[in-house]
């Protein structure tokens, strides 16, 4: 880059900040082919899908250090509960993208590549989504959480409020246990609790995590989500 361009903030390149900024954008809501799409209706530039693609990944370089720098929040007291949830979320691959086992399978009449999968139906590749949280303990009853009138409902205690929400999702790291890890180190004083849907999969995964940590975790079962499926 030359001095006078790093003194007047222009872009390495010959794309402009505000067009990096808007293929990235419109890379988040479609394929690459739609954002060049979207971008040129926008601004009258002509953007191949490769161009998109490398202004989109020079855009996010620095998305990782930030996150770990800036979006952890503090550690809590000890008196507060260590929450964490995680889950496995489905995601649609690209037919040329599937293992050929698992493409024969997208083969069959009743699979489907789009939308919500039917009871039964597995998807073909899947992140771990999670979450963890610090939460005040609060005592309810069952009639707080499953009140049988109105008028009971109006009555119910609130439930407790969740403070320093971190979210994450990824294709190829378990990064839940490790935020938790990191709130709670060494001596783990504070109490961990793990909130599932109920599969056993999901369970003995966070066994394992836990056991590797040396930590206990107890298990909370969403009852209301397991009703669903009974």
């Amino acid at each position: 880059m030359h001095p006078a361009d790093a003194v007047l903030n222009l872009p390495a390149e010959k794309h402009s900040h505000g067009l990096r900024r808007l293929a990235a954008t419109e890379a988040t809501h479609g394929s690459f082919e739609e954002a060049a799409a979207a971008a040129g209706r926008a601004t009258g530039t002509a953007l191949g899908k490769r161009q998109v693609e490398e202004l989109t990944v020079r855009t996010a370089a620095d998305v990782a250090a930030f996150s770990a720098t800036h979006r952890r929040p503090v550690t809590a007291d000890a008196e507060q509960l260590l929450v964490l949830q995680v889950d496995g979320k489905g995601i649609v691959m690209r037919p040329d993208a599937l293992r050929p086992t698992t493409a024969k399978a997208a083969q069959t009449p009743s699979a489907k590549l789009g939308g919500r999968p039917s009871k039964g139906e597995k998807r073909y590749a899947n992140a771990e989504v999670g979450a963890v949280a610090d939460v005040t303990p609060v005592v309810r009853t069952v009639a707080d959480i499953l009140p049988a009138t109105d008028i009971k409902r109006e009555q119910a205690s609130d439930g407790p409020t969740a403070t320093g929400k971190w979210l994450t999702a990824s294709v190829v790291d378990d990064a839940a246990f490790d935020e938790a890890t990191r709130r709670d180190p060494t001596t783990h004083s504070r109490t961990w609790i793990a909130l599932v849907d109920g599969a056993n999969h999901q369970i003995d995964r966070i066994n394992a995590e836990a056991a590797s940590r040396g930590v206990q975790v107890h298990i909370l079962v969403d009852f209301v989500h397991v009703v669903e499926y009974l």
